[in-house]
């Protein structure tokens, strides 16, 4: 009864796929082929896999069709899964049948190794189509597909699966063509563990491009994210283990195999008849192996810097790596062993527990392979190892120091063992000089001194981090510098100094970091540092005596004319900015990413070395401070200018290094601000810059320091400062055309600290609130208020004068009438006392003529004088850089009219044609600028230059001129009240504003414009 019911059911089969197929035949299209999915869906799994022909056949067909569109490829490459999920591939002419026509998809017509797929669908829907067909293919069949005639074939497959590993933007993709390309390796099949020989006999063709483009992908793009770079390690990791095992490079047993193994005898019978796959074929012979593993030690040492990534997963995958290749493949990469174990051994203090494990586990095991080894090489290799690996025991080596105490000095002592701590020191200390962020940082994060900083957490400031080229670890940073501590605070500091400067100058490689290493001995030599709580340990140090020779020896190495020169490439960006003459350092760096060029990149490092050089240099400054203490003077006098100069860079490293630095410096002389410290040493600053601006083409970061002076003091300086502020000014005469950019930003510190030092006078909030015209009409009201008394007189005059006039004398009146001659007399002294009155008001303007002006508005005179020009410039730069100090000195003659208003009249002419600048920033600029909202230089018609025209297309948000409009519709309203427009005046600007308050319009524009009309009816109703 079984038979006539599976006959029944096979028909019933049949009968429904009949039409679909037939259909599908004729035509092609999503739903036919969905129609077929559907219907597979109901066929038991043995029927479809005796029709799997009658499925197939018409899904092969339509995949060879060549105008074929990538949502059809997506939907028969799901109805192949679909089949294969029911059925498996019982010979090589199923497989190749559903193999080939999915090749033919991704191959390019033009014959370039590129994948011809768009969307990224089709490539996952192809991929999952090819996995499922080798997961569906029978064992009996995969043993002849990896032979030596199908090489061409796999490897069409294997260079796909690279490629869209390798080149495609979406994760899953990547992902899945990984894992696609690790059940074509076969390692974790059953097939895969019962034929490992004959595959390793099959892959080594393929061995270069798969180790070097998944090293490729692991060391990429950080942002990919982990899975990738995880997959990546694990396909590396298979690949090599696989055709480098040790087991199967046995001669003996690699022999036995292939006398034994019959489909050896058929891979040689296909070897004679197929010459190109004979070609592809690789031998491992012995050359073969020993050159394959050179080539792959290049590719490990790349993936162990891998051991420095953030993400425990990368770590973890890196461990597994290391234990893969030292399990199979210890004596075939024999090279590679060292490096394998000394990531292990930093892996070890992993802060993941399942990082850590895994490198105690791989480590653990290596020693018990190598202990079972006859010749002993494994364990002497892991012991070396150990031992020289002093980046894994960076935490334990301060400690030993300080166990060892003075007996250090032995150490120091012999020449050997200092060249090689102070190397091992060096090299873990490599600062990292690639990142772009060193030279890019701009900005000003320093917008006051603080008023008090004798506690140590009471300045704040950004300070740089410095990002090094073997570890990320901050723990591993400061055991480090521990170490150097220990070093300087027990050993013989001047034999250390001598010997780190001396492997300094061998190498540009080590400059930085051997000055980072010595700015922490001689901290440590002064029993400075986290290590000690005190000076109080001074009398416990062994180089107090030596110190200051130390110190003086490294100031005349830090303030040399050779580093100072670094300085100067690295500055020189600046002045060629303002001249136009080369591009910026950023510009430069981005050359960087697009050109490969040794020379571009080789400048670039440059640049970032100086920048970390003057960093590291300025930091040792400051600790020699530290060490130092108030005792040594000079050591201020010698430092403090470069300090002071370097604080006004524009570099965001180099001036918040600065400022850390002479924090510590004023700390260490017992100041308690910066203001304090450049006080009590104005004299010195202000003849090092009167000298320096006497030659300023050699000096062209003076400026930097008088701006410096001008933020950070109080205005008790002014007097000192006033020759250095005449001879800038006369300077800026005779450099007129070259390097304005570099005198502006001091002109701009100028007149903000005259209005810091000097604010001007603040009216009583009533007048505050009040217009001009509203004032005027306030007095007018308050001088026409009369008292009771006043009142009374007035009355009593008026009755008086109205009985004069009527004739009405009274006896008393009479009696006491004046004589002729007293009448006359009272009359000269009258006119006396009128022209003595009327002689007043020319003595008090002659007087106040006579008054001096003060020297703070004589210097904001001179500077009007000299930047009003500049507001016609051509140069951008220059003119924002004129209109900020245009706006800042309007504000220091705030509270002198007859000193701003000449001045403001003047700029009048230089302000006016920027309303129709191109530059809309520009234009926003100028409406803030305060000699704009003044009424005496304003008038009615530029309210027609201001409003712009009407616009709102779409995304017009993010546009220059809707943030103009926005500006500009904020502030009418105020400036219409500050120019006193009469009715018919303001009706104009209603109507202006009219437009804005269309339902197309922007909703801000309409809010602004809806303001401005209430507050403009509020105004005519007062």
């Amino acid at each position: 009864m079984a038979m006539p019911d599976l006959d029944q059911r096979r028909q019933a089969s049949l009968e429904l796929l009949r039409p679909v197929c037939i259909s599908l035949m004729k035509d092609v299209s999503k739903e036919k082929v969905r129609a077929l999915r559907d219907a597979l869906s109901q066929v038991d799994d043995r029927i479809a896999q005796e029709i799997q022909q009658y499925i197939l056949f018409p899904l092969q067909t339509r995949l060879r069709q060549k105008d074929l569109s990538e949502s059809l490829i997506c939907e028969v490459c799901e109805v192949v899964v679909v089949v294969f999920q029911k059925t498996v591939a019982a010979s090589l002419a199923t497989f190749f049948d559903t193999f080939n026509p999915l090749m033919f998809i991704v191959t390019p017509k033009d014959g370039l190794q590129r994948v011809v797929l768009d969307f990224e669908e089709t490539k996952t829907s192809l991929i999952k189509a090819v996995k499922q067909l080798l997961k569906a293919t029978q064992e009996v069949i995969l043993s002849k597909i990896y032979t030596t005639e199908f090489i061409p074939a796999l490897g069409q497959l294997v260079a796909v699966l690279l490629s869209f590993a390798e080149l495609e933007k979406s994760r899953a993709v990547q992902k899945l063509a990984l894992d696609c390309l690790l059940m074509v390796l076969q390692t974790d099949s059953k097939f895969g563990k019962k034929y490992k020989y004959q595959l390793a006999e099959f892959f080594p063709f393929c061995l270069p491009g798969v180790t070097m483009t998944a090293c490729r992908i692991a060391t990429g793009d950080t942002k990919q994210g982990h899975g990738v770079i995880v997959k990546a390690l694990e396909v590396f990791g298979r690949v090599v283990s696989l055709v480098m095992q040790d087991t199967s490079l046995d001669k003996t047993t690699s022999q036995a195999w292939k006398q034994g193994s019959a489909t050896t005898v058929e891979l040689q019978r296909n070897q004679r008849a197929q010459p190109t796959a004979r070609n592809l074929s690789v031998e491992r012979s012995e050359d073969w192996v020993k050159a394959t593993a050179s080539k792959v030690k290049v590719l490990v040492d790349q993936l162990c810097k891998l051991v420095s990534r953030d993400n425990w997963r990368v770590r973890l995958g890196l461990a597994e790596l290391c234990e893969q290749l030292l399990t199979s493949c210890s004596r075939s990469l024999s090279a590679s062993v060292p490096k394998l174990l000394e990531t292990l051994v930093g892996l070890i203090n992993d802060p993941y527990n399942n990082v850590a494990k895994k490198a105690t586990g791989a480590l653990q095991a290596f020693s018990t392979a190598a202990a079972g080894d006859s010749t002993g090489a494994g364990e002497r290799t892991l012991v070396e190892i150990l031992e020289e690996n002093l980046h894994g025991l960076a935490t334990s080596l301060p400690r030993q120091i300080r166990m060892c105490g003075t007996n250090i000095r032995c150490v120091v002592d012999s020449a050997p063992h200092l060249s090689r701590l102070c190397l091992a020191l060096v090299q873990v200390l490599e600062l990292d000089v690639r990142d772009l962020r060193i030279v890019e940082e701009r900005g000003q994060s320093l917008d006051k001194d603080p008023d008090n900083f004798a506690d140590e957490h009471s300045s704040t400031v950004w300070k740089p981090r410095k990002y090094f080229k073997h570890f990320r670890d901050e723990c591993i940073l400061s055991e480090s510098l521990r170490a150097c501590r220990q070093l300087g605070k027990y050993g013989n500091i001047h034999t250390l100094v001598d010997h780190l400067l001396d492997l300094s100058q061998s190498s540009a490689t080590y400059s930085l970091a051997t000055t980072l290493v010595i700015n922490e001995m001689v901290l440590g030599a002064g029993c400075l540092g986290e290590d000690n709580d005190s000076r109080d340990d001074m009398s416990r140090c062994i180089n107090t005596e030596l110190l200051p020779d130390v110190i003086s020896l490294l100031m005349d190495e830090y303030l040399s004319p050779e580093n100072l020169q670094h300085l100067d490439t690295v500055a020189g960006e600046s002045t060629s900015t303002a001249t136009g003459e080369s591009p910026s350092l950023s510009t430069a760096l981005v050359i960087v990413g697009a050109d490969r060029s040794a020379e571009i990149q080789q400048a670039a490092v440059h640049r970032n070395r100086a920048v970390l050089r003057l960093c590291l240099h300025m930091e040792g400054l400051a600790k020699f401070a530290m060490v130092l203490g108030k005792d040594r003077q000079d050591h201020l006098i010698r430092t403090l200018y470069p300090l002071v100069e370097n604080l006004g860079h524009e570099n965001l490293y180099i001036s918040s290094t600065a400022y850390s630095a002479l924090v510590e410096v004023a700390r260490a002389g017992g100041y308690r601000t910066l203001d304090c410290l450049l006080r009590d040493n104005a004299d010195y600053l202000v003849s090092s810059v009167s000298l320096r601006l006497r030659h300023f083409q050699l000096n062209r970061r003076t400026p930097q320091t008088l701006c410096v002076m001008l933020k950070f003091c109080s205005r008790e300086l002014l007097p000192q400062m006033k020759r250095s502020i005449t001879q800038l000014l006369d300077s800026l005469d005779d450099n007129y055309t070259d390097d304005l950019v570099l005198f502006m930003p001091v002109l701009l510190e100028l007149v903000k600290a005259i209005a810091r030092w000097f604010p001007p006078p603040r009216l009583p909030p009533s007048s505050q609130s009040l217009s001009p015209s509203q004032s005027e009409k306030q007095n007018d009201q308050k001088n026409s208020v009369l008292d009771s008394q006043q009142l009374k007189n007035f009355l009593e005059d008026y009755v008086a004068t109205k009985q004069l006039a009527e004739g009405n004398f009274s006896d008393e009146e009479t009696n006491s009438a004046m004589s002729l001659e007293e009448i006359e007399r009272e009359m000269k002294d009258l006119a006396k006392q009128k022209e003595e009155e009327a002689m007043d008001p020319v003595v008090e303007e002659e007087e106040e003529k006579e008054k001096e002006v003060p020297p703070h508005i004589v210097v904001v005179k001179e500077v009007f004088e000299r930047v009003r020009n500049l507001l016609s410039t051509k140069n951008g730069r220059l003119r924002v850089q004129a209109l900020d100090v245009v706006s800042q000195g309007v504000q220091c003659l705030k509270g002198t009219e007859r000193e701003l208003l000449p001045q403001v009249h003047q700029v009048w002419a230089g302000l006016r044609p920027l309303f129709q600048s191109q530059e809309k920033f520009i234009v926003v600029k100028v409406i803030f600028t305060p000699p704009t909202t003044n009424s005496s230089c304003a008038s009615s018609p530029l309210l027609g230059l201001w409003l712009p025209i009407r616009d709102c297309h779409s995304g017009y948000l993010h546009t220059a001129n809707y943030k103009l409009q926005l500006c500009v519709l904020s502030s009418v309203g105020p400036l219409a009240s500050n120019l006193q427009l009469d009715r018919n005046h303001l009706d104009e600007v209603a109507r202006l504003c009219v437009p804005y308050l269309d339902d197309a319009q922007p909703q801000a524009l309409q809010q602004v414009c809806s303001g401005l009309l209430y507050h403009h009816s509020n105004s005519h109703a007062v």
